[in-house]
């Protein structure tokens, strides 16, 4: 498990009930906060997902990310 951290504003990415990915600070052991990075791919892509809710993160503009989909 990894933490995806912003650091030039000291925050982590952590996610919302209904989904939406925010910058936080850092809680230590706090679940939401918490991702899981998968195999990369042919190209060297990988998934994050989040470690409380079976989704992954994704691209939803371009300043803008949610978590979707079942694994």
């Amino acid at each position: 498990m990894i933490y995806i951290e912003n650091t030039s504003k000291a925050k982590v990415l952590g996610t919302t009930s209904n989904g939406k990915v925010i910058q936080e600070f850092l809680v230590e052991g706090k679940a939401d906060q918490l991702w899981k990075k998968g195999k990369p791919d042919a190209e060297g892509y990988f998934s994050l997902q989040n470690s409380v809710k079976p989704k992954d993160l994704t691209a939803i503009s371009e300043s803008s990310l949610e978590i979707k989909g079942m694994r």
